[in-house]
């Protein structure tokens, strides 16, 4: 939600306390009354709706770093002698 990124201080401590709470209801540590709230909020604000989002993508980002594929994408073998 930070609109000016390369000065943060304009945020307000509000903005940041919202931001975290969204972070946390995301990370799935908020109660149902939080979430509830945190959903009503959303809808009001599409600028919180685009924060959630982005903070939904990084953590499946960061979900496969942490935790890729068992076994990596290859090519056939016989596409790959092909290629050789």
């Amino acid at each position: 939600m930070n609109n000016d990124e390369n000065n943060p201080e304009k945020q307000s401590p509000a903005e940041t306390e919202i931001e975290a709470r969204i972070v946390a209801w995301v990370s799935g540590e908020a109660s149902a009354f939080e979430a509830a709230e945190l959903e009503r909020l959303v809808r009001e604000k599409p600028e919180l709706a685009i924060f959630k989002r982005r903070i939904e993508a990084v953590r499946g980002l960061v979900a496969d770093a942490v935790c890729p594929e068992k076994e990596p994408l290859r090519i056939s073998p016989e596409r790959r002698a092909k290629l050789l």
